[in-house]
């Protein structure tokens, strides 16, 4: 699936061909870098933080140098999923969005609040369907959103969880 760019200090982060992730100057469109993976799913999700671009795509996970893409980690969906408690283990990866001291990853069926150093899972809250108390949850996360105290899932089902950080 192709996802719209992203775009952070004068630079365009958009899905080129071949399961790749274009890094373009915004001014000039010159490419800065290129990361290949060997995701099935062509399309990545980017978040940036202070020099760190994060990317996402179904099967993995990379943390990359803002200005000449080298890697400063990778994460499989796999190797994510076999440390969050409660995740699938074929679970795959999909937005990925960045705080100031927080990475979250929509995770399978749930969202995972990871560490920015390393990918280590902090947390990972699934999604079941059913019912909870008076709320009806169902659906896998399709978008989140970030406050100072809240993380709030929206799922395919239209639910919307919110998670205190």
């Amino acid at each position: 699936m192709d996802r719209p760019p992203t775009v952070s200090d004068g630079v365009v982060y958009a899905d080129g061909p071949d399961r790749t992730l274009l890094a373009l100057d915004a001014a000039t469109g010159d490419e800065r870098w290129t990361l290949e993976t060997a995701s099935e799913d062509p399309g990545f999700s980017v978040a940036v933080r202070q020099g760190t671009v994060y990317a996402a795509c179904s099967s993995e996970l990379v943390a990359l140098d803002r200005s000449d893409g080298a890697v400063r980690w990778r994460r499989s969906a796999q190797t994510l999923s076999a440390t969050a408690d409660g995740a699938d283990p074929d679970a795959s990866l999909d937005e990925v969005l960045v705080t100031d001291d927080r990475l979250y990853a929509e995770l399978g069926e749930g969202l995972a609040s990871l560490s920015l150093t390393d990918a280590s899972v902090e947390w990972y809250r699934p999604f079941p369907g059913g019912a909870s108390g008076d709320v009806v949850l169902s659906g896998s996360p399709v978008g989140t959103a970030v406050t100072e105290t809240t993380v709030l899932a929206f799922t395919a089902a239209t639910d919307v969880v919110a998670l205190g950080r």
